[in-house]
């Protein structure tokens, strides 16, 4: 199984809804809870015998945050980059197994941010 959001719960984001909007916050407190929430739906799937073999932080992050009329959420090259730099160390920490794509809108070359850093580029499979 390869889980990749096309939007966090509403709950995450700053408009409180599936379509449109970004996340509610971009501080390391925020990203930390976001990214053990994320960890602990791998674990779920995991448990529940759905095996996770790749994750991805977010589909077609460039899509929104606003005009989009799916399930999404938009960030900025900036944004994706913090929270990327925050969840995927504690995906390959709590989930040693699974492998971390980037950035998956016109391929993980576009997450040009998370790949120029040494330290987000070594959680990219």
């Amino acid at each position: 199984f390869a889980p990749e959001y096309w939007s966090p719960a509403p709950g995450w984001k700053n408009n409180g809804e599936y379509i449109d909007g970004s996340l509610a916050a971009f501080d390391d407190a925020f990203l930390d809870q976001f990214a053990q929430a994320l960890s602990d739906d791998i674990t779920y799937l995991e448990t529940n015998r759905m095996p996770v073999v790749w994750w991805g932080l977010q589909n077609e992050p460039e899509v929104g945050p606003e005009g989009c009329i799916y399930s999404c959420c938009g960030y900025n090259d900036t944004g994706y980059y913090r929270a990327f730099a925050r969840v995927a160390p504690v995906i390959r920490r709590n989930h040693a197994a699974v492998k971390i794509h980037a950035n998956s809108y016109d391929g993980q070359h576009s997450a040009h941010f998370v790949a120029a850093d040494p330290q987000t580029a070594q959680y990219v499979d």
